[in-house]
């Protein structure tokens, strides 16, 4: 098993990929909305919502979810305890079923506040085939500092 990064590892200013792209099918946001958010643009195509939106469109907390999904990745690389906080969600443009859909990830800063914990601040995108960000978002996360004893860089 590879070593996680610690907090102090995490290079500040670095983008990470956050890997292939995924795609949504009708029958995905259409079975997460009728769960989640059963608003008539996300599950019925008829629908005069849907037919503003040019077609069923995925809801927001599903993009949301889609892009957790892909900072997974890279949160699973790291000493992570927990999210913290969620901030500046902006919906830029609607996702609607095949689009191809890759995510991005800038660390902001990181803030130690004990000595075993920091707060990661970072931005992320999800964004189209088209390099179009559909979603930005500013997200913090707990990550685990190294043992004050680790002189090796705690990897």
């Amino acid at each position: 098993m590879t070593a996680r990064l610690r907090a102090e590892d995490i290079p500040v200013g670095h983008t990470f990929d956050l890997g292939d792209a995924v795609t949504l099918t009708q029958a995905e946001i259409v079975a997460f909305a009728n769960d989640w958010d059963p608003q008539d643009f996300h599950v019925d195509e008829h629908s005069p919502g849907a037919a503003r939106h040019g077609g069923v469109i995925a809801s927001g907390i599903q993009t949301m979810a889609l892009y957790m999904r892909l900072a997974s990745r890279v949160y699973n690389g790291w000493e992570i305890v927990a999210g913290r906080t969620i901030r500046d969600a902006e919906f830029l443009h609607p996702v609607y079923a095949g689009m191809r859909l890759h995510g991005r990830m800038t660390v902001e800063r990181v803030e130690h506040y004990s000595p075993t914990r920091s707060n990661v601040t970072h931005v992320g995108a999800l964004v189209d085939e088209d390099e179009r960000e559909v979603l930005t978002l500013r997200l913090e996360a707990v990550v685990l500092r190294r043992d004050p004893g680790d002189e090796g860089g705690g990897r």
